[in-house]
């Protein structure tokens, strides 16, 4: 397996020359298109190309500790190569992870595992938290491709909240739209029947340590 090495979440620049190739109809956008038009096309253009690295694998650097991806869907895209304002909160977490003694780090809302499997690597022993189904298939993917982590990483597809029930979850199995309880967006065209637990439940029953660390992001937090 080779991976690509490079800075998790860097800033993507779109080629802003891609159109003088096509020399005829950059000339008539440059005249005809208002510059709002013009910026929006940039802008997909650069998508465009970043989206045409979906399946790549790639290496991801916290705190001088590597992660492995793979670039599974348009979510993972644009969360690992394109959100920059994802990286400085990385950063400082992972900063806190590695200064703690024996760090137990809750990552509740882990989706791809972005800040699960670099805590894991760094030696925190972590609970991650995400009752969405797309999301379970892409970390437990991202962990086996993470195998010295592995072992120091448990994965719960649980909700947590303020009681223990049932609840419908809203999801989009394309992994392009948040899932929610709620129906935030039409493109949450899927639902299933995940079950939400207390964490304080989980830590009276022995499955969850008390952790010492806890990130949250889960319906917009």
């Amino acid at each position: 397996m080779t991976g690509r090495n490079e800075n998790p979440f860097p800033k993507y620049i779109p080629d802003r020359h891609l159109l003088a190739r096509f020399d005829s109809l950059a000339s008539m956008a440059r005249v005809i298109l208002p510059e709002p038009a013009k910026k929006m096309a940039r802008k997909l253009l650069g998508r465009s190309k970043l989206e045409n690295r979906i399946g790549e694998i790639i290496s991801v650097q916290f705190e001088g500790m590597n992660a492995t991806f793979r670039l599974q869907t348009k979510s993972c895209i644009y969360r690992i190569l394109a959100d920059n304002a994802e990286r400085p909160f990385g950063e400082d977490l992972m900063k806190t992870i590695r200064q703690s003694v024996s760090p137990i780090f809750a990552d509740v809302g882990c989706a791809q595992g972005i800040f699960t499997i670099p805590a894991g690597v760094m030696g925190a022993t972590v609970f991650a938290f995400d009752p969405d189904p797309v999301s379970q298939a892409l970390i437990k993917n991202n962990l086996e491709l993470n195998p010295a982590a592995k072992e120091s990483i448990t994965v719960f597809d649980l909700a947590l909240g303020d009681e223990s029930k049932p609840v419908k979850l809203n999801f989009d199995r394309k992994g392009i739209h948040t899932p929610s309880l709620k129906k935030t967006s039409t493109g949450l065209v899927d639902t299933a029947l995940v079950q939400m637990e207390t964490l304080d439940g989980l830590i009276e029953q022995g499955i969850v340590q008390p952790p010492t660390i806890i990130k949250i992001d889960v319906e917009g937090a």
